[in-house]
């Protein structure tokens, strides 16, 4: 694949964001058609329909109608396709009604649930065990079927995913390209249960050559004993195993013979430690791999900058360059609050994309907010929050970086092992911290890599030195000291040695050589590589720090350089002979194309230089519009206040501390001794801004750094100068009375407590500066 500038600068829709769109009251059509539209109009040319069944949850009011499943739900559903198409939309097929997938909420239990409920082994109380029978509680949430069961997977496909195609044909493999399974459950590990299956003795006897059953009673008192924990370890492996055969190749069959791409994600990807304790065991890799778009999610702060930056989202991406897909989900933003701000947002869409994320569904849009569903699954987009008219730039800027991360195919050239039965030995206390070490210190050293596993040193080739795994090609393989191998799987490990393929340990890694050689090496850096159609190759190159760096980068292709503007979709020439320099600001992500179609490049942009003059003094700031939670709703309304003098500074002391909305400041200056300015430079804003200058507009900025370039609107004399800041719907979330309130309600978010305590980190509002003019400089 070569570099396409039409492509760059407007991504096909799969790559553009989309939303959750909360499916939970009763589905008007103008309603629906309106919404998409509105998606439409503000960038988010993908929409992921998400029906929230009213039998889904207890804790998850709902309201929808028509019924899930029924005639005229698929009917709803076809409006939804059509109106996709008409708006050249992509549209994911979501399989489920709430989530965990699988069980088209409630509907393949109901048809039988002797065979189908969930099956357990249990402690009897005497020194065995006995079987139990999970007895779901239809009051609570919709009853979930066994995943290892026969017949459960063609029951949930006949009830879902054949009556979508019924109903919606011609959509299939064009506006709906991809299917969305989420968190597909069960039956789950515990420490006094494990999961079963009529057959699933046979099965593992058949799969292992021994009886598991007489180590069934000390598995379930959680034994350290080597025998019991061997048992335990391939215990796990046969349950994946079945989740696989019996699940999730099915999905996937099925999907591809209807021409869709099976996509999803499954539970407790961001702590390898408790991976026992989910279907998928300890084999998320092997399940991953079972999808054509495999994925995370991303929520409440999984990543958040300063606090946690796991490399958790590459087991998908490198699940995706193993089987050759070209797409990699993620799901991010849910329960980060509504006090996430637009810079937050952009930071995690930058980091998962460094870690190969390329497609996007963000958390959420409601269709409703209206009475007990007022509280949502926060953060909330659409007309709730004022933020969201402002948001077009950041869809478009991550549909622009989704399509740069999938370009061209990965050139990672080092394999890490994934310790999978390590997890196991030591049950709910692992061992991964060597794991977890390793790969913090391949990425400090800008050393990209993809994880593998058992099931991959098993199928590995070895070609001159060079090691083969499915459609990836590695340069070595980084083994942790502690890791556990099985018989087998030492044997293969010894073949690959022997026929050449270098094995390092975990004190080789600075032997490594990084992806991007750099004059000074920085672990604040991190770097990703693709390679292009004709020997070009992109660079992505994030700094994940909050100081600003500068840094001199030498590339192994010796050709000119360009730096792709995913803000502009414009190309701008960086550098000759695969040698740059680049100064990062704070977060800063960059990509920069290598090789000759950087060529034709336009020159960089100058940047801001020396300050020539600051906007000191008083301002003037009028309340334009504001978000408040209303007896029954969020209301937007335009705000009656007059205009107050004020310093820069939290908005608050003006206001006051409830005040969520839009608000802006005037100014008015002479320009005369401002000749040479090019730039403004607001300084600290929360948390978007628009900038007016003398009936000019300059644009609007939803992160650091808010700069503005001037263009010919500043005058030598008079000049008027407005900013429309916005802030987040904290702020009125937070307002008194409003939780005790919500409390009152029958129906209270899971969620509302941890939403808020983020929340309240987003309360700071206004323009706080400084504000200043400045000369501009060469790149």
């Amino acid at each position: 694949m070569a570099f396409d500038d039409k492509k760059f600068f407007m991504p096909p829709a799969v790559f553009a964001p989309g939303y959750f769109w909360f499916l939970n009251d009763k589905l008007d059509d103008d309603k629906l058609v309106a919404q998409l539209e509105d998606m439409a109009k503000s960038g988010a040319r993908s929409v992921c329909p998400h029906p929230i069944p009213k039998e889904f949850r207890a804790s998850f009011y709902s309201t929808m109608e028509p019924a899930y499943l029924s005639k005229a739900f698929f009917r709803k559903m076809r409006l939804i396709h059509d109106t996709c198409e008409r708006l050249k939309m992509n549209c994911y097929l979501y399989d489920e009604g709430g989530w965990p997938s699988g069980g088209a909420c409630g509907q393949v239990y109901a048809a039988n649930p002797e065979k189908f409920a969930r099956r357990y082994l249990v402690p009897d109380g005497q020194g065995r065990y006995k079987i139990l029978v999970d007895a779901p509680d239809p009051a609570m949430s919709a009853p979930y079927p066994n995943l290892l069961t026969p017949g459960v997977t063609e029951k949930f496909l006949a009830l879902t995913h054949q009556q979508y195609f019924k109903y919606s044909p011609k959509h299939f493999g064009k506006t709906l390209c991809f299917t969305f399974t989420d968190e597909p459950a069960g039956p789950q590990h515990r420490i006094d249960k494990l999961p079963w299956t009529e057959d699933f003795f046979t099965e593992f006897k058949k799969r292992k050559n021994y009886d598991v059953e007489p180590f069934i009673p000390e598995m379930l008192r959680f034994s350290c004993a080597p025998q019991i924990i061997a048992a335990l370890t391939d215990y796990s492996d046969v349950v994946s195993q079945l989740f696989v055969e019996r699940f999730l190749a099915p999905l996937k069959k099925w999907c591809n013979a209807h021409q869709m791409l099976s996509g999803g994600h499954f539970n407790g990807e961001d702590e390898p430690q408790n991976m026992l304790f989910h279907l998928h065991g300890n084999h998320l890799l092997r399940v991953l791999r079972q999808l054509d778009m495999p994925g995370v999610d991303v929520i409440w702060r999984q990543i958040y900058p300063g606090i946690r930056l796991h490399s958790f989202p590459k087991y998908a991406s490198s699940a995706a360059n193993q089987t050759g897909n070209r797409h990699v989900l993620g799901e991010v933003f849910g329960v980060y609050g509504s006090g996430i701000t637009p810079a937050e947002m952009k930071f995690l869409v930058d980091y998962l994309a460094l870690c190969g994320v390329n497609t996007f569904v963000f958390a959420t849009y409601p269709f409703s907010t209206c009475g007990d569903k007022i509280q949502g699954e926060r953060p909330l987009f659409g007309k709730c929050n004022l933020l969201w008219r402002r948001l077009k730039g950041f869809h478009d800027y991550t549909a622009r970086i989704s399509y740069l991360a999938a370009a061209g195919n990965p050139a990672v050239d080092t394999a890490l092992f994934f310790d999978e039965a390590t997890l196991s030995e030591i049950g709910v206390v692992p061992r991964y911290d060597e794991m977890e070490n390793i790969a913090a210190r391949l990425l400090q050293r800008q050393c990209d890599f993809d994880y593998i596993d058992e099931d991959q040193l098993l199928a590995a080739k070895v070609s001159r030195g060079a090691i083969k795994i499915g459609k990836a090609v590695y340069c070595r393989i980084v083994m942790p000291t502690a890791a556990k191998l099985t018989a087998k799987g030492r044997a293969a490990l010894e073949k690959l040695q022997k026929k050449g393929a270098p094995v390092f340990s975990s004190d080789q890694i600075n032997e490594i050589p990084p992806t991007l050689l750099m004059a000074q090496t920085d672990d604040r850096l991190r770097v990703r590589k693709r390679k292009l159609a004709g020997g070009d190759v992109l660079y992505m190159v994030m700094n994940i720090s909050s100081a600003t760096l500068r840094v001199r980068f030498t590339a192994s292709e010796k050709a000119p350089v360009a730096w792709c503007d995913a803000e502009t979709g414009k190309r701008c020439l960086a550098g000759k002979a695969g040698v740059w320099q680049w100064r990062f600001a704070p977060y800063e992500n960059a990509v920069f194309l290598v090789g000759e179609a950087a060529k034709n490049a336009a020159k960089l942009p100058h940047r801001p230089g020396a300050t020539l003059r600051a906007l000191a003094g008083k301002w003037q700031l009028k309340a334009l519009r504001q978000t408040s939670v209303g007896k029954d709703d969020y209301e937007n309304k335009k705000s009656n206040g007059s205009i107050t003098t004020v310093s820069l500074g939290d908005w608050r002391n003006s206001l006051g501390n409830d005040f969520s909305g839009e608000a802006q400041y005037v100014k008015t200056f002479d320009g005369k001794d401002l000749a040479n300015a090019k730039f403004l430079d607001l300084g600290r804003v929360c948390y978007a801004a628009q900038v007016t200058l003398n009936g000019v507009d300059l644009g609007t900025r939803l992160s650091p750094p808010y700069v503005f370039p001037l263009g010919n609107a500043l005058k030598a004399t008079q000049n008027k100068l407005e900013i429309t800041v916005v802030n987040t719907p904290a702020n009125a979330i937070a307002a008194t009375g409003v939780l005790e309130k919500w409390q009152q309600r029958p129906f209270e978010n899971p969620y509302e407590m941890r939403e808020r305590y983020f929340e309240r980190e987003s309360l700071e509002s206004g323009l706080f500066g400084p504000v200043v003019f400045k000369k501009s400089i060469r790149s």
